[in-house]
């Protein structure tokens, strides 16, 4: 079993639990933890750049990576980004948020 943690660097390290040295994770930029798989040899990153996210799966171990979904809300509208995404040991659901900004332009004319 394995610890996942990152640094305000943006640095990912996989320490094992029973110890011994960290393994070190090469993320791309604006990656973040999504889940593991139920057998623990893959985790879920989700990216948090912008609309769409994009869920990858990756084995920790190899660094093959594979491309799972994309992730957006409905209405995009004052939406920046998807954040928070996790996703089930199968990787087949998934759970996300995010902050949308509206607002509203009243035009007058005519005052004195």
């Amino acid at each position: 079993a394995y610890f996942f943690n990152t640094t305000a660097t943006g640095e990912a390290h996989l320490y094992p639990t029973a110890g011994g040295q960290p393994l070190e994770l090469r993320l791309q930029a604006g990656e973040r933890l999504a889940g593991w798989s139920a057998d623990g040899r893959e985790l879920f990153l989700a990216t948090r750049n912008g609309l769409p996210a994009k869920v990858f799966r990756v084995n920790w171990r190899t660094g093959q990576r594979e491309f799972i979904r994309e992730i957006r809300p409905a209405d995009q509208a004052g939406v920046d980004y998807v954040d928070g995404v996790t996703v089930t040991p199968d990787g087949k659901a998934y759970a996300y948020s995010f902050a949308q900004t509206l607002s509203e332009l009243h035009v007058v004319e005519g005052l004195k």
